[in-house]
């Protein structure tokens, strides 16, 4: 699998939701922010609760969306949920090792488990989240 991009990758966020990037001291996330994560920090992201990790495309419109939406439901859930954006082109093995093929994808996870696999835009993510609660 081969990804290739702009030197210069620009994320939207959406400015009401708060974000946090980890870097490689920190291991704490906090329920409150939609966390930018690696996937070498996947697994310790899942471990505990209620779980959304986002494969995206940072240029890709149906990533974008998807981005959207979530920022959507994370303002109805985000106290019972926490999201994760792994960006696939810094995370392709981890893409590869799950058998991402499309983009975006939407993984929800309940105390480490894969619950929910999605691809493409979803537009019922609530009924997703509920779950994963």
């Amino acid at each position: 699998m081969s990804l290739e991009t702009e030197d210069n990758i620009e994320i939207i966020e959406n400015e009401e939701i708060e974000t946090q990037v980890l870097d490689d001291e920190s291991t704490e996330y906090n329920p409150n922010e939609i966390t930018y994560i690696k996937s070498e920090d996947v697994k310790e992201f899942i471990k505990r609760g209620s779980k959304i990790v986002l494969l995206y495309m940072p240029h890709s419109s149906p990533s974008q969306f998807q981005e959207e939406q979530l920022n959507n439901a994370y303002e109805s859930f985000g106290n019972k949920v926490s999201v994760g954006m792994l960006d696939v082109l810094d995370s392709q093995e981890y893409a590869i090792s799950m058998k991402v093929r499309s983009f975006p994808t939407t993984m929800y996870f309940k105390e480490g488990s894969l619950i929910l696999s999605e691809t493409g835009v979803q537009r019922d993510i609530e009924n997703a989240i509920m779950q994963i609660i």
